[in-house]
């Protein structure tokens, strides 16, 4: 796979992402959203609270890094590197160690669903806007820092792959939450 073929198959995991988020929040009532099965565990609107703070740091992030890569390089095809491998798992289900959420990222306790909504599609779309950016660059090479962690830099395609993981992730999280929301109702 080129890293052109990368980037396209990045792209349509955004847009099911989109997808995906707007068919779980669509119709929610506020009630729904908002609702907690116990003290310890995220409600549908912090799930998506969450994913809305990690992308409206990392856009910008990812479009300031990206206007400041070298253009027209060779683009080779991205594979995670010892470090990118490790955060992969991390942001993944089931992560090998408990990390906690860095401040940034830490969820609002309630929201809107329609707003909440507003701002995971936009927040996406401008990722995709920087993913076509990225074609113009070595995304095996090129790296960008953490808005949240600076000791945290990862390649152009390590930030797109962890990123789609960690969505689908919370998606799947938020999801679960509720169906678990609506049986006990």
């Amino acid at each position: 796979m080129a890293s052109s073929e990368q980037i396209d198959h990045w792209k349509q995991d955004i847009e099911a992402i989109i997808s995906r988020g707007t068919r779980l929040i669509n119709g929610l009532d506020s009630r729904s959203f908002n609702f907690k099965l116990s003290p310890d565990r995220w409600s549908v609107a912090q799930c998506i609270s969450h994913l809305n703070k990690v992308n409206l740091l990392l856009a910008p992030a990812f479009r300031e890094g990206l206007e400041k890569a070298p253009k027209n390089e060779t683009k080779r095809l991205w594979k995670p590197g010892k470090f990118e491998s490790i955060f992969l798992k991390v942001v993944s289900p089931n992560p090998p160690f408990p990390v906690p959420v860095p401040p940034p990222y830490i969820p609002e306790l309630t929201a809107e669903p329609e707003e909440s909504l507003e701002i995971f599609i936009q927040t996406h779309k401008d990722l995709l806007a920087c993913l076509e950016t990225a074609r113009n660059i070595d995304v095996s090479k090129y790296k960008i820092t953490s808005p949240a962690a600076k000791f945290i830099k990862l390649t152009v395609g390590g930030w797109y792959e962890g990123n789609c993981i960690h969505d689908n992730y919370h998606l799947g999280q938020a999801e679960k939450v509720l169906e678990e929301v609506r049986a006990s109702q």
